[in-house]
């Protein structure tokens, strides 16, 4: 399995969409995130420490 995944995947992992997913990426939430053509791409490593982050803030 890839290290990385694309934006629609990681909009599924961490349950939100597209608009939510953009401001994440804008304010540096997955600062790893990087641009393949035009789609981008997100270590899996960056979504699951958002996935923590977000539970602990709970």
């Amino acid at each position: 399995m890839s290290s990385v995944v694309s934006s629609k995947k990681a909009q599924t992992l961490i349950g939100c969409g597209k608009t939510k997913f953009w401001e994440l990426v804008a304010c540096g939430e997955f600062p790893n995130a990087y641009k393949v053509g035009r789609k981008i791409m997100v270590p899996k490593s960056d979504i699951e420490e958002f996935v923590f982050r977000s539970k602990i803030r709970k």
